[in-house]
């Protein structure tokens, strides 16, 4: 089933007055419970894209339809709302919290969400003690290794059960062991519960494991692929 459909999209900048085209033109659409990679050369236009699939970033023309919703033509406080709800990201440079502990960081949107404290720390324990961090509950980012803050950041994005994660490079930082569990992980949750992951990518290791991998250039997609 369709849930995500990009229409003609395009994504302008204006640094020192010369228009640059981040995105140009672009269609796709993505079915739920994909598990698709984008890649590209830095600057090629991708991260942009999912900034835009992820309502953090709004196309200077055309439509980005998230489940028959004009997710570009939203009020900032209704666009809010719709990525709190139904969207968790991952970034290359994780972005937790560093007063927080673990499980803080993964209760934090559950929080936003109105919660009830028993219910946020449930779900965020039972989330760390699924992804191997049982015994980290209550230490502090700067405690961590990358690869297992990079964990917290995957159990943070999923903790309110969001349809679709959206991914920035999410194994950038991390080594061959720890990228290793993590694509395995995030398999397994696509798997098990359909849930539709995104990357921008540069690493052979997720492009190997990817169903769907689309080449991006010059803002452009060059060659789109669904590998058996």
């Amino acid at each position: 089933m369709r849930v995500i459909e990009l229409k003609n999209i395009s994504k302008v900048y204006n640094p020192k007055g010369i228009a640059v085209n981040a995105v140009n033109n672009v269609s796709l659409s993505f079915n739920q419970g994909e598990f698709t990679a984008i890649v590209g050369a830095s600057g090629s236009g991708k991260t942009t894209l999912l900034n835009m699939i992820g309502g953090i970033d709004t196309p200077t023309n055309g439509e980005v339809i998230i489940e028959n919703q004009k997710v570009n033509t939203l009020s900032e406080s209704k666009l809010t709302t719709f990525r709190r709800d139904n969207i968790g990201f991952i970034f290359q440079q994780y972005n937790l919290l560093p007063v927080l502990t673990a499980i803080e960081n993964v209760e934090f949107i559950l929080e936003l969400q109105g919660k009830q404290k028993r219910e946020r720390e449930q779900r965020a324990k039972e989330l760390l003690i699924a992804i191997g961090l049982g015994d980290k509950l209550n230490e502090r980012p700067g405690k961590l290794s990358g690869g297992q803050q990079q964990r917290v950041a995957v159990a943070r994005a999923l903790a309110h059960k969001p349809k679709f994660i959206i991914a920035d490079e999410p194994t950038a930082n991390l080594d061959s062991k720890s990228t290793s569990d993590l694509l395995e992980m995030m398999l397994s949750l696509n798997q098990k519960e359909g849930i539709t992951f995104i990357f921008s990518t540069h690493d052979n290791r997720v492009v190997e494991k990817a169903k769907r991998v689309i080449v991006f250039e010059d803002g452009r997609v060059i060659e789109d692929t669904v590998n058996s």
